[in-house]
């Protein structure tokens, strides 16, 4: 036969075709995994995943000291606390039911195109209170030990007006700072005028109170308004 060896009849090889048959079909059987290997590899996967799995909730353990719970969110919506990064940027209005305290500066840039056409305020910040903002109410029902005030009108007049120039105006804009005028603090402190005068958290002449300025003028007329009465009941006018 062409391509091999054809063997005849009688040859006395059957015996040994048949063992090498035998061969190859335990052969295809020991390919072929048993129950108990089939066993065994079960086992050795579940294994592995009960292996996988505590790693994986390990992991998600870890990873949730990461994260809020929703109770915590809520908590932390309702009473944010303390914000760490240090610039926040708010595109809506910003409302607080408590106090706001800034330690760096407060800027309005809206302040001096805003009209107000309603009841207003003027409002002040605390220098020796933790910077409060507040104003200074001039009715009855918020004042006690009320009693005529004597001023000196000779004091008064004793006040000295200069003009000037900011020192930080100065180093900003140089010969284009604007040139002031008004009242040095120290001077005023000088003539007793304490009344005129706001000092910082050590105790230090620090600025005019320029709206009791004019509480200071009217002394000064009132002498004048003495002095002109007594002038004419003189001259018979």
């Amino acid at each position: 036969m062409s391509g091999g060896y054809q063997r005849g009849s009688g040859d006395g090889l059957d015996g040994l075709v048949q063992q090498i048959n035998e061969i190859k079909r335990r052969l295809r059987e020991l390919e072929i995994p048993s129950g108990t290997q089939n066993a065994s590899l079960v086992a050795q996967v579940q294994a592995k995943l009960a292996e996988l799995t505590e790693t994986v909730e390990e992991l998600v353990e870890s990873a949730m000291d990461d994260f809020y719970t929703k109770a915590e969110i809520d908590a932390k919506v309702a009473s944010p606390g303390a914000i760490a990064p240090s610039t926040v940027t708010a595109s809506g209005a910003i409302s607080s039911a408590g106090s706001l305290t800034v330690a760096g500066e407060v800027r309005m840039p809206n302040v001096p195109v805003t009209i107000l056409t309603s009841a207003y305020f003027a409002t002040y910040g605390s220098t020796s209170d933790g910077g409060r903002i507040g104003h200074v109410p001039s009715s009855q029902r918020f004042k006690q030990d009320i009693a005529p005030a004597t001023l000196d009108p000779a004091t008064l007049q004793a006040l000295q007006v200069v003009t000037f120039r900011y020192i930080n105006a100065v180093e900003e804009l140089g010969e284009d700072a604007d040139q002031e005028i008004g009242l040095i603090a120290e001077e005023v402190h000088a003539l007793g005028l304490h009344w005129l005068v706001y000092y910082d958290a050590d105790g230090l002449p620090f600025g005019i109170k320029y709206d009791r300025l004019s509480l200071a003028l009217l002394p000064v007329v009132q002498s004048l308004t003495n002095d002109v009465a007594a002038i004419k009941t003189l001259l018979g006018v």
